[in-house]
């Protein structure tokens, strides 16, 4: 069983941003409370997939990064003059196969950038776009160039019906 806190931001055009700060990069979003801890849950899941892949154990919860993930949310919300208001939950996702351990001193562990919906179609929510470039490293700039980079070898792979699976 793996136990997380997870912080809900609200959204103005309605739904939610949910946010891991023990997994970095691990970010969900929903329409609703329910349907973002859901998408959350998943994220945690794919996430301790990524950090047993490099023969880890998933984190422990951290009050040091969830105080910055939250003051990190906070100054974005009062830069784009939103509501600070923002909900803390712990979650449970079943797991038969995955213990958590304490984060080894100077390592990061893998970074998992997770939203459930597509983003080729722009539907990432403001707060969860805010988190991904948050925990790419990159600048604004950067992220963005980024992903058109993605989304041309994207559009050209499918435009030449390439295979990948080969």
């Amino acid at each position: 069983m793996l136990k997380y806190t997870v912080i809900l931001e609200p959204e103005n055009t309605g739904g939610y941003s949910v946010h891991c700060p023990s997994m970095p990069g691990c970010i969900a979003q929903g329409e609703n409370k329910e349907s973002a801890i859901e998408n959350i849950k998943l994220a945690i899941l794919s996430s301790a997939k990524a950090w047993k892949e490099d023969d880890l154990d998933p984190p422990e919860d951290s009050i040091d990064k969830i105080a910055d993930e939250i003051f990190e949310i906070l100054i974005s919300r009062q830069s784009e003059k939103l509501s600070l208001a923002l909900e803390i939950v712990e979650v449970l996702v079943e797991s038969g196969e995955f213990y958590q351990g304490p984060l080894p001193e100077n390592e990061m562990g893998p970074l998992t950038l997770i939203v459930q919906e597509d983003p080729a179609k722009g539907n990432i929510k403001p707060g969860a776009l805010r988190g991904l470039i948050r925990h790419s490293g990159m600048t604004t700039k950067e992220f963005l160039d980024y992903v058109q980079y993605e989304s041309n070898i994207v559009q050209l792979i499918t435009s030449k019906n390439v295979d990948l699976e080969t």
